[in-house]
């Protein structure tokens, strides 16, 4: 399909904007290592990201299916709109969000009476490479990801919609503006998010932001979203690729289609972008579509991470075992004609120690190398087909009235209307289930750190040792 963009990948010795290492004032030292590699040396490789916006109506009783969704079309990090969750500006208003095999972290920013918001959900699997995240204001969050040799600053933003006061789209365009301003400009800026304004489907006086094919008349308030992209050197990503209309528009409501959600990027990334495009009718959101953009980042290759084997101790439990363990344990002392002998501390526990883990290996064995799959047992087939069935009727329903066939479409529609309450109250149930076993169970984690390891002086582990000599000598001697 052709664009207007070119292709090529981030964070490479070509790209035309300057490293992230020269970032300043930030101080994570992953942003100052960032860039620091020699010219010709690197161990990246280019990796797909897909970035998306999505005003999802609410987060309430459906972001297990938003996160599933999300899952299945491989998005790594969606700006999110009015999820009506309650909050504030706090730094710790993060979640995790669970779906079918997947788990997304939820950054969000909101306000008491629990309406509007914007939020970001980030794939699992990129977690790790976030270092700021600032919350501006309910409608404002920002937040920075170092990925190789780049920062990547994504804002997600919900502008007021039309009807509210010229004072309320001043203040959001000039807090905005004052976030924009902070920006160093060697960090990659993605701007995304619910505009609520018509940038039209030609770039009249706005060539240099808007790539001539976009969707619809423009007002006002498309105009904001022009100036506010001319004035920052950025370019409305859903202008430049040549789309079908249904690629094209993102909000849907009876027979009014308009284009609201945008994702806009720095001019000096424009060649990166390799696809911006919406992905019409998902059940789980009926009103706005999915706005979804494709461009490639150079990661570090990671490095494998080598299986070591360990002893099976847990087999111990069977009494059986045990007593082979006691048995074969008992020979091997025995058999050993320097266990009496006197000698060093290390020399005394080596004697010890070698026999034990030959017998514990050869009782219990050893550990064997598999690939982990992440357990998801509160999705069990009943709920997989309610959700299916309720994506199946939805579509069928959104054919028949595409079609004309209004008769039909009343008899889909009461049929999707019945899956989706079959649906809710497969998870109702699931969710009683996580409710119970939550309450009865209390999982804790106890690790050992270092500092009580380093405690092990020599007078302490002589005392140790000694005692561990008199009770083999009781029990195997």
């Amino acid at each position: 399909m052709a664009s207007c963009t070119s292709k090529s990948h981030t964070g490479g010795t070509g790209s035309s904007h300057r490293s992230a290492g020269g970032v300043s004032g930030l101080a994570d030292s992953r942003v100052r290592e960032a860039g620091s590699g020699h010219r010709g040396e690197s161990n990246e490789h280019p990796t797909k990201f897909r970035a998306a916006t999505w005003n999802v109506g609410t987060l309430k009783k459906r972001g297990s299916e938003v996160v599933e969704t999300l899952t299945r079309r491989r998005v790594d990090l969606c700006c999110v709109q009015e999820h009506r969750w309650a909050g504030s500006l706090s730094a710790n208003q993060t979640r995790q969000i669970k779906g079918k095999d997947s788990i997304y972290k939820f950054f969000w920013s909101g306000n008491d009476r629990g309406l509007g918001g914007a939020g970001i959900l980030l794939a699992e699997k990129w977690v790790d490479k976030v270092f700021d995240v600032q919350r501006v204001s309910d409608r404002i969050i920002l937040m920075r990801l170092v990925i190789g040799k780049v920062v990547f600053t994504f804002l997600s933003v919900y502008a007021p919609q039309s009807g509210l006061s010229e004072t309320e789209k001043e203040r959001f365009y000039d807090q905005l503006q004052g976030v924009v301003t902070k920006i160093p400009a060697s960090e990659i800026l993605v701007p995304s998010g619910d505009w609520n304004g018509h940038v039209g489907a030609k770039g009249q006086g706005f060539e240099e932001v808007h790539g001539g094919r976009g969707f619809g008349i423009r007002n006002t308030e498309g105009e904001r979203v022009l100036e506010f992209a001319l004035a920052n050197d950025l370019v409305i990503g859903n202008t430049c690729f040549i789309k079908r209309d249904s690629h094209l528009i993102t909000y849907c409501s009876s027979n009014h289609r308009t284009q609201i959600d945008y994702i806009l990027y720095r001019k000096s990334f424009r060649k990166s972008v390799q696809n911006v495009k919406v992905v019409p009718i998902e059940e789980c959101i009926q009103q706005h579509n999915l706005v979804v953009c494709d461009f490639t980042v150079s990661i570090p290759t990671a490095k494998k991470r080598k299986f070591i084997p360990r002893i099976r101790t847990w087999k111990l439990r069977d009494q059986t075992v045990a007593n082979e363990f006691h048995a074969t344990f008992k020979d091997k002392v025995t058999d050993d004609a320097n266990m009496d002998s006197v000698g060093s501390v290390e020399d005394v526990w080596a004697r010890f120690k070698n026999p034990l883990l030959e017998t514990a290996s050869e009782v219990c064995g050893l550990s064997k190398n598999h690939r982990w799959k992440r357990e998801t047992w509160w999705r069990d087939d009943r709920v997989e087909d309610a959700v299916k069935a309720k994506r199946v009727s939805f579509k069928t329903y959104k054919a028949l009235v595409k079609a004309g066939n209004k008769t039909e479409a009343t008899k889909a529609k009461a049929a999707y209307n019945e899956a989706k309450r079959q649906q809710n109250m497969r998870f109702g149930r699931q969710s009683q289930k996580l409710r119970r076993n939550s309450s009865l169970t209390s999982l804790r984690m106890i690790a050992a750190s270092s500092s009580l390891q380093n405690k092990w002086t020599g007078q302490i582990r002589m005392l140790w040792v000694k005692s561990v000599l008199r009770m083999m000598r009781e029990n195997y001697l």
